[in-house]
């Protein structure tokens, strides 16, 4: 007896949608239905072992890897180096004064994972000094008349500052 046949007759329902069916189409939020009935939202998913575990392993990977700061040279693409660079140390070893690089790189990849973004504030005097994480769900983000996107932290304990930038489109 084949694994389709033992599923007919035990009650779950075998359906396909096609391309037009409204399913593919509807907004994609934290509180979707499911067939069991309540909702799995991304803080109820990273309980499961194997969610949180691939989501770990993504963001532990990327962020072992290296982020070094390079100078360019020339047109020809000839690079170095930028070890003098004020932003170097701040992104290759310490952003912070309680996180190496490779925990605010993998704070933000499991946050852009599990949540879809990844924010960092950042700390200046005028020159980046620090780069802060903010959890996705402390931000609001608004499309401004002109195009451009407007951040704004939802903490208390932050300045009320906003943050804005051009729209990329890939």
């Amino acid at each position: 007896m084949g694994i389709y046949s033992r599923l007919e007759g035990s009650g779950v329902r075998l359906e396909s949608w096609g391309a037009t069916d409204d399913r593919w189409y509807q907004p994609i939020d934290s509180f979707a239905s499911t067939f069991a009935g309540f909702p799995i939202g991304p803080e109820i998913a990273k309980r499961v072992s194997a969610v949180f575990a691939c989501l770990s392993l993504i963001a532990e990977t990327i962020a072992s890897m290296p982020c070094i700061l390079y100078r360019r040279l020339d047109d020809d693409g000839a690079k170095e180096r930028a070890r003098d660079h004020r932003l170097y140390h701040t992104l290759r070893f310490r952003p912070n004064p309680w996180m190496t690089a490779m925990d605010l790189f993998g704070c933000g990849q499991m946050h852009a994972g599990s949540l879809g973004n990844a924010y960092q504030e950042i700390k200046d005097d005028g020159h980046t000094i620090e780069l802060h994480p903010i959890h996705p769900d402390l931000m609001t983000v608004e499309q401004l008349e002109s195009g451009r996107l407007r951040f704004e932290p939802d903490t208390p304990t932050r300045v009320r500052s906003a943050y804005c930038c051009k729209i990329r489109s890939c």
